[in-house]
């Protein structure tokens, strides 16, 4: 996140800093929603409510290899 800056970018008006912090934010969604899964067995409230944000029904291991989908309302 520090390397891409989301914040700053927010500030220009190029379509390609647009389109950066879109990218930017996926990752980060889908970073938190593997730490969520694999976090289940320790903290089960807190990784649920996080997943449960994420719009994410699938919990397994197995799951993590499916992709959040772009544009889903968080």
């Amino acid at each position: 996140m520090d390397a891409q800056k989301p914040w700053s970018l927010k500030k220009s008006e190029d379509p390609k800093d647009i389109a950066r912090i879109g990218t930017a934010l996926y990752v980060l969604a889908e970073i938190i929603r593997h730490v969520a899964i694999y976090v289940q067995s320790l903290m089960p409230a807190s990784a649920s409510k996080i997943l449960d944000q994420l719009g994410q029904t699938e919990r397994t291991f197995e799951a993590v290899h499916i992709l959040l989908k772009s544009g889903t309302p968080l």
